[in-house]
């Protein structure tokens, strides 16, 4: 007589079947849990979003130096033969009109152009904001 003694224990309650399920349930919840994270927008990217569409550009005929010198390539000495040339040959007229000041080329104007303005008075601030009109 062949008796096969039957086990014990059902599949279920093996201690090497408890920890495979638990396993697999813990690597489940952390893939679904960085796949949400990943998927959804981060506040310091939706931030950047609005911050690049805004427009900050600085008169170049009020500027003081500290502020010429935030401009893209342009630091305290080179802020401060902006204003030199300012004061000895008059307000500039154009963009253009950067390439009579010692270090600056059209290259430069290029790099700081679009963060640049030139006023019509002196009396107006030297900081305009302006905003993109394709912010939602």
């Amino acid at each position: 007589m062949n008796q096969t003694i039957p086990d014990s224990d059902p599949p279920l309650k093996r201690r090497s079947i408890q920890v495979i399920l638990a396993m697999v349930a813990v690597i489940t919840f952390a893939v679904h849990g960085w796949l949400f994270v990943k998927q959804r927008p981060s506040q310091d990217n939706e931030t950047q979003r609005h911050v690049d569409k805004a427009v900050v550009q600085i008169d170049l005929n009020t500027a003081p130096a500290r502020e010429l010198a935030l401009l893209p390539s342009v630091g305290p000495v080179l802020a401060e033969r902006i204003i030199q040339d300012r004061k000895r040959y008059g307000p500039f007229e154009s963009m253009d009109d950067l390439m009579r000041v010692h270090g600056i080329g059209q290259k430069r104007i290029d790099q700081i152009s679009p963060y640049c303005v030139i006023g019509p008075t002196a009396n107006s601030g030297s900081l305009m904001a302006f905003s993109d009109s394709t912010s939602p």
